[in-house]
């Protein structure tokens, strides 16, 4: 016997003779209707967000080649756009500040970045004009479709750069010429390790990419002022004075306290030590990684020096005087 043939319909085909009462009985299957079902214009409108330009077209329903749901997709958009506030403001900003954008192309394409301060200022012009449009990307792709956005990418790049050495200079600075160090001098010059640490870190990821970023800079006819990057290198040295200032304070003040043998006297002559070894020690790090020292740091680091081997000579002398005593028992 041949198979039923399947019928959206409600007659259903069975045996001859008999008719069908409303609901088929054939491949359509029995029960209600389907409350949900497909539809080519929802496929046409997903291809038409996702799928542009691929040049196909969908099937409809019957299989048929149809072009509805594409054309139904942009008219709805279309008036999607009419009825923006959003697009409206791209739209009337790209009409009204076109003609300054497409002058501003120009000049950014040709600008040198000649100095720090230059390209600070030129940057933050720059952004006072970008930043008041509703959308950067959507208000130029419309009235200036060549513009320069990777020039404007590694000025923008720049600007942050130097703006982070600078932060990274008052750091310095501010560390540098606080007085005073507090109750903690453990704790102040383990702010200025922190910071060092902190500084050093920045200055070298900058450093490491030096000859990659030269190449990629000149590649848009920019370049980057080396120079303040090995200033703000050499200013951590005023870290190094600042740690042996500390020191030789603490070890002074041991040594004021020599007459008396109490416990407070034997406390602050073994911070004064540690404090001039770990001066030694931070000063010497330091020095390899500016490069070198000034006439003061140089001065000041002999200093604590000459007071740490004091230091470790009347050590010694002690441990020899109470080895007598000992003896003498």
């Amino acid at each position: 016997m041949a198979s039923p043939e399947p019928s959206g319909k409600g007659k259903g085909k069975g045996k001859k003779g008999k008719k069908g009462k409303g609901k088929g009985k054939g491949g359509g299957g029995g029960g209600d209707a389907a409350s949900v079902q497909r539809n080519a214009a929802i496929k046409a409108m997903y291809n038409d967000v996702f799928r542009k330009g691929t040049g196909k077209r969908t099937t409809g329903p019957r299989g048929e080649k149809s072009g509805g749901g594409a054309a139904f997709t942009g008219d709805l958009m279309s008036e999607l756009k009419e009825q923006s506030t959003f697009f409206k403001k791209v739209e009337s900003q790209a009409q009204e500040l076109g003609p300054g954008l497409q002058a501003l192309a120009p000049i950014i394409v040709k600008y040198s970045a000649p100095n720090e301060k230059d390209v600070l200022d030129f940057v933050d012009e720059l952004e006072k004009t970008l930043g008041s449009l509703e959308d950067e990307v959507q208000v130029l792709k419309i009235c200036v479709p060549e513009w320069p956005a990777g020039k404007v990418n590694v000025l923008r790049e720049l600007s942050t750069r130097y703006r982070n050495l600078q932060r990274l200079l008052e750091m310095l600075q501010d560390q540098t010429k606080s007085q005073g160090w507090g109750n903690d001098v453990m704790a102040a010059t383990e702010r200025i390790e922190v910071v060092f640490e902190s500084c050093s870190k920045e200055l070298d990821t900058y450093g490491r990419k030096r000859e990659d970023d030269k190449t990629r800079f000149q590649s848009f006819g920019v370049d980057f002022d080396w120079d303040t990057l090995r200033n703000v290198k050499e200013k951590t040295v005023g870290l190094a004075k600042r740690y042996c200032q500390i020191a030789l304070a603490m070890w002074h003040e041991s040594e004021e306290a020599s007459g008396s043998r109490d416990r407070r006297q034997a406390m602050l002559r073994r911070r004064g030590n540690n404090l001039l070894q770990g001066a030694v020690g931070f000063g010497f790090k330091v020095y390899n990684y500016a490069g070198g020292f000034d006439d003061e740091a140089t001065e000041i680091y002999g200093q604590v020096h000459a007071c740490y081997q004091e230091a470790q000579e009347s050590g010694d002398q002690g441990e020899s005087a109470a080895g007598d005593d000992s003896n003498q028992l």
